[in-house]
């Protein structure tokens, strides 16, 4: 994180609970797996939880952005921190077999994620100097990326191949090469 960033106490408190948090996002895609070699779950379960999750997601976020404004990030934070905590406790706790209860895990999992995000990007733009606010972003977030493998650096995507690159001219794009 870079040097401006560091130097806010209240950015540094933040970023080691999001990193952790980011992290234990790791298992997400796991639930799935987990419901079908572990408790036995039938394959064509997995398109429903899948769609639950789907469903649940943008729905959620009409949810958190109502509590931001009402609560505040803080409490937010700390919802959706717990919602993040249960649902692997939930995952472990279900009976084998346990069919569609199964999907209250993707349930959580999708209402965690959108109130970590909304909470922690609203909190992080309230404690950035305001001078300094359009810099915080992408110095909080390119880290919590890296750690967690989503950033592009770890998947082996920094260098940009020939071949996509787009056209110089749409008319290349014609037979004739002209429109």
């Amino acid at each position: 994180m870079p040097r401006f960033a560091l130097g806010n106490p209240d950015l540094r408190a933040f970023s080691l609970p999001r990193g952790l948090l980011a992290l234990a996002g790791i298992a997400d895609p796991f639930y799935a797996v987990y419901a079908l070699k572990v408790l036995g779950v039938p394959g064509a379960m997995v398109g429903t939880f899948l769609m639950v999750l789907a469903a649940i997601s943008p729905l959620s976020n009409v949810v958190w952005s109502r509590l931001v404004r009402r609560y505040g990030s803080r409490r937010v934070i700390r919802l959706a921190t717990f919602i993040q905590v249960f649902t692997p406790l939930t995952a472990l706790l279900m009976p084998h077999g346990a069919g569609m209860a199964y999907a209250l895990v993707f349930v959580c999992a999708s209402r965690a994620g959108p109130g970590i995000g909304l909470g922690y990007t609203n909190y992080m733009l309230n404690v950035a100097p305001a001078e300094e606010r359009s810099r915080y972003p992408g110095a909080v977030n390119y880290p919590h990326q890296t750690l967690t493998g989503s950033g592009r650096g770890l998947r082996g995507q920094n260098h940009v191949e020939h071949d996509s690159l787009p056209p110089r001219s749409a008319s290349s794009q014609w037979p004739g090469g002209q429109c």
